[in-house]
């Protein structure tokens, strides 16, 4: 019987993939207990060599190939429909799982007959270094998805939306609930982990460290941080943002309904995504205004719920101009290079 899916979305990472295989492959479970399904999303490096290489030795190592770039969403999306396990755990092709606690998390998992285990992750360096214990769920006793969320995690969830990796999910609750990602897009797990966690009939967390998550400099938030790429900006309001304020509103907990509508608005909606735009290039702006006239119907409705500066940046006409303008000021307070 395959206990556990490990589900492996692989784009161009052949100087990762094999190391984060690895850590897999000797977590304690037999081969016959356990899969990894590896969806290789046309990459155009190793890759492909890599995962078919390690299948030769590992009949557990399943090698999906793709011919056209679906994306993380895409990716995990097929291999959740291929999946045997009674329980999936999804794995950046770039991390590590902590091979000596799988075991006993998965086992928690399958004694308490959970809906979705949470547990700890380490964030490290591209050496292998430790740059910080992220120490956001305690152990818990088993509830539904509404009092986890407000009474184990309070403030903490608002800061930890994403992180699909730090979950072991039952796979046919995914498929009861439809839990799929978001396709074609980035910030795919901004709306997937909050909704995963508050429609849960039965969760509880661990205090056990389950991942370790490596930020590299090609990660998205690594890129977002130094370049604030047009086509990324476009997806972190018009994607993970409205998906989440949508959700938001379906909840039928008022209290938390409202603070994640207002912590949507407020971080997604508003504040960030300015300041996105007055930091990146006139190119990375004008990418970001070919996405705005290409989904004008989006545009209009999401455009409702922004208020203040970022309201008149989407005005076709005024916003390219205005947002010229208030880039050189904010650059030029900042002493920051124009771009």
């Amino acid at each position: 019987m395959i206990r556990l899916s490990f589900i492996v979305p692989c784009y161009n990472v052949e100087k990762y993939v094999e190391y984060c295989l690895r850590s897999i492959l000797f977590c304690g479970l037999s081969q016959d207990e356990y899969e990894i399904i590896c969806v290789n999303d046309d990459s155009r490096d190793t890759t492909p060599e890599i995962l078919h290489s390690m299948a030769i030795s590992h009949h557990n190592i399943r090698v999906i190939d793709l011919e056209h770039n679906v994306g993380f969403g895409g990716g995990r999306n097929l291999a959740i429909r291929a999946a045997r396990g009674k329980y999936v755990w999804f794995v950046d092709s770039d991390d590590a799982v902590v091979t000596v606690n799988v075991l006993e998390l998965l086992t928690k998992a399958e004694e308490n007959n959970l809906d979705v285990l949470a547990f700890n992750f380490d964030k490290m360096d591209e050496k292998q270094q430790l740059l910080s214990h992220c120490r956001v769920f305690p152990e818990s006793i088993v509830m539904d998805g509404v009092s986890f969320v407000k009474n184990i995690m309070g403030e903490k969830f608002y800061q930890n939306i994403g992180y699909v990796w730090r979950f072991i999910y039952r796979l046919d609750y995914l498929k009861e609930k439809e839990l799929f990602f978001p396709e074609g897009t980035c910030w795919e797990d901004t709306v997937y982990t909050p909704k995963s966690m508050i429609e849960a009939s039965r969760i509880m967390s661990s205090s056990l460290v389950g991942y370790q998550y490596y930020f590299h400099q090609s990660s998205v938030c690594r890129v977002m941080e130094k370049h604030y790429p047009g086509k990324l900006i476009y997806d972190y309001v018009f994607h993970a943002g409205i998906d989440l304020l949508c959700y938001a509103r379906s909840i039928k907990d008022d209290e938390l309904s409202h603070g994640l509508m207002n912590f949507t608005r407020k971080t997604y909606l508003k504040n960030k995504f300015v300041l996105f735009l007055l930091r990146t290039t006139k190119m990375e702006r004008k990418l970001f205004y070919e996405e705005i006239n290409k989904n004008g119907e989006v545009v209009h409705q999401t455009g409702k719920e922004i208020t203040g500066l970022g309201k008149y940046l989407l005005i076709p006409v005024l916003g390219p101009l205005l947002v010229e303008s208030a880039s050189f000021l904010y650059k030029w307070k900042k002493g920051m290079k124009h771009g």
